[in-house]
């Protein structure tokens, strides 16, 4: 989709590893990122480059000498073990964080040796969010804790070791980098994204980032038990089930547990939001798909014809 390389069409179960020495993929990629890397400056190229690591999805994978150093931590913390082997698979998970540690290091050391580190940009971060001890909710739904995610931003100019409570969104990533490599190149028409660089680059705690529309949006359709939507406006964020009607209101800013409902103390807010947050999902999905939430029926599918999933035996080139 607009790459020079890639590995192809992959899904999250296409990472699964029969190669005991290179669990999750995650050792290959870090190698075929590395070749990538080291032709593009043989030959003068400034590039942009995905690394897209299986690691850490399930099923756990990792290199037996990482788990060695796991597995009696995860048998004495079996008891808040998830699944049928309990600790046993906490202690793969964390061996399997330590080597998509290890493999990310190796890509910084890359940039390092090819004396090029100075002047990229690393944009480290995940797809969605996951079960925490503070957030609530996790994958799959869009509580905070499904859909704050991990990032971390290192590059030319960025102030290091600071952390900001900016909001930003996985969609501003276009209009980012496209700033970042040219001062000022707009985004095309319909990106609702906006540039991180003053927010990264600015000495100002009060930098923002704009966009071209006032809010962030995500929906979720399937694989949760109430088909669902939410917006963020400002500090304020809304939360609706389509089956059941629901709306809860939060201020994410000053309530990130979202413990406090504050949609009967302000109905005004929650209408005025809900409306937009609908004709938003409408303008994404469609009418029909729309029409058919508002009956409280389910998707039976992420609105993708099954089967679609590539050429399986496509060489796999560069990630």
């Amino acid at each position: 989709m607009g790459y020079d390389l890639s590995d192809g069409i992959t899904q999250n179960e296409d990472g699964d590893s029969k190669d005991p020495a290179d669990p999750k993929q995650s050792f290959g990629i870090t190698k075929r990122a590395h070749a990538f890397m080291e032709q593009q400056v043989k030959e003068g190229h400034p590039f942009y480059m995905q690394l897209s690591y299986y690691a850490v999805h399930q099923k756990p994978q990792a290199l037996a000498e990482t788990l060695k150093k796991y597995e009696g931590a995860g048998a004495a913390d079996a008891k808040g073990g998830k699944g049928p082997k309990g600790g046993a698979d906490r202690a793969v998970s964390a061996a399997m964080a330590e080597d998509l540690d290890t493999c990310v290091g190796a890509v910084l050391k890359d940039l390092e040796e090819l004396g090029i580190a100075k002047n990229t940009y690393v944009i480290y971060m995940s797809d969605n969010g996951g079960r925490t001890e503070i957030l609530k909710g996790g994958k799959g739904n869009l509580w905070e804790g499904g859909v704050r995610v991990p990032l971390i931003v290192a590059g030319p100019g960025v102030r290091a070791g600071e952390y900001c409570n900016e909001p930003v969104v996985s969609y501003d990533l276009l209009p980012t980098v496209l700033d970042l490599a040219v001062a000022g190149t707009a985004a095309p028409a319909g990106v609702e994204g906006g540039s991180w660089k003053n927010v990264l680059t600015s000495s100002a705690a009060t930098a923002k980032v704009t966009r071209p529309i006032d809010r962030m949006v995500w929906h979720m359709g399937v694989e949760v038990e109430h088909p669902q939507s939410a917006m963020r406006q400002g500090d304020f964020k809304i939360l609706y089930y389509w089956d059941t009607k629901q709306v809860q209101l939060f201020d994410v800013a000053k309530d990130r547990t979202e413990s406090k409902d504050l949609s009967a103390e302000q109905p005004d807010r929650v209408a005025a939001m809900l409306a937009v947050l609908k004709e938003h999902v409408r303008a994404g999905i469609g009418e029909p798909q729309v029409a058919a939430l508002e009956r409280g029926e389910k998707p039976t599918d992420g609105g993708g014809k099954k089967g679609q999933r590539g050429d399986k035996q496509a060489p796999r080139e560069s990630k």
